[in-house]
């Protein structure tokens, strides 16, 4: 978290939709609950304040999927020997969102601290744009409903639940980096 929780809601009341899609890009879920939250009090429109957080959320997804994208070749050469990521398994990595696609896209979105990197993975495994599109737009649309739904009801707990995502965060930053190992470990057997 880049900013004071109780500053960011200053800011909200104060500036409103103005400021809600720039932290809903760079800050996510917390900002899309406390506008839930917010939104409980009067202060935003419910409906309003979800098509901002939502928008900002789907900005943010395609700005990580481009940088995968168009970052691959320089990514490959750059951080193969640190990363194991040779082309032959980013073709590997291909292959996986051809199979898996809707189980990788819904992770990405409920595993939060470690979407960005799934949706990077998006970009570096060439998931063509409109499918793209086609699979993180009703995962991001839901993710964010649910979201705001949740601040709306239990926003007062904001504190409590940003902690939880911290915590979330280093268990799913966890889960990933184990299946990370593990697609270098099973990758070997193909190359």
């Amino acid at each position: 978290m880049w900013f004071n929780l109780n500053d960011i809601i200053q800011w909200l009341i104060h500036y409103k939709y103005l400021v809600i899609f720039p932290f809903a890009v760079f800050e996510g879920p917390i900002i899309t609950i406390i506008a839930g939250f917010l939104a409980s009090m009067g202060q935003l429109n419910f409906w309003v304040a979800f098509m901002v957080v939502a928008a900002g959320d789907l900005f943010a997804d395609n700005l990580y999927y481009f940088i995968g994208y168009y970052g691959r070749l320089r990514f490959i050469s750059k951080f193969e020997k640190y990363l194991g990521m040779s082309p032959a398994r980013v073709e590997l990595l291909e292959k996986h969102f051809e199979k898996h696609p809707w189980k990788t896209f819904i992770f990405g979105k409920i595993a939060h601290g470690t979407g960005s990197l799934i949706l990077a993975a998006a970009g570096l495994g060439r998931v063509p744009y409109w499918e793209f599109i086609g699979y993180n737009i009703p995962t991001s649309l839901v993710n964010s409903f649910i979201l705001i739904v949740i601040g709306f009801y239990f926003g007062h707990a904001y504190a409590y639940i940003n902690t939880f995502f911290g915590y979330s965060s280093l268990v799913f930053v966890a889960l990933l980096a184990g299946a990370y190992i593990y697609f270098i470990y099973r990758s070997k057997k193909y190359l």
